[in-house]
């Protein structure tokens, strides 16, 4: 089993996130290559204002909580504020992560990377 931190686990057990929007200006689909785990983002913008956040989220503890640490960070922000997304961000909330767990927080950081490429 995998050992995870306790931020890990608090965000976790503290979602505030997941869920879905009947209106958004965004929906999107993806599927890890490597671990098979599936999100559907669901994107507010207003003014390229990041107005809301919401995801269905098939996957592990860190998956949830990465996902978790970039929807609070980015909520309220320009939208340009997606470049300044890093794995370290992820790392500084929610310390060490399990070895050969890096896979996910790169879906997270993808799928956040998928709204800037359509949005920008």
């Amino acid at each position: 089993m995998d050992e995870y931190t306790k931020n890990i686990v608090y965000y976790m057990n503290n979602t505030k996130f997941t869920g879905t929007l009947e209106e958004y200006t965004q929906r999107i689909y993806y599927k890890s290559k490597i671990c098979g785990d599936t999100v559907i983002l669901f994107v507010v913008l207003k003014d390229s204002i990041i107005d809301d956040l919401k995801y269905e989220l098939n996957g592990c503890a860190l998956n949830t909580a990465s996902f978790e640490v970039f929807c609070e960070y980015l909520i309220g922000k320009p939208i340009v504020e997606i470049k300044n997304l890093n794995s370290d961000m992820i790392s500084e909330k929610l310390g060490v992560h399990p070895k050969g767990k890096d896979h996910c927080i790169t879906l997270a950081l993808d799928v956040f990377g998928m709204i800037e490429a359509e949005h920008l």
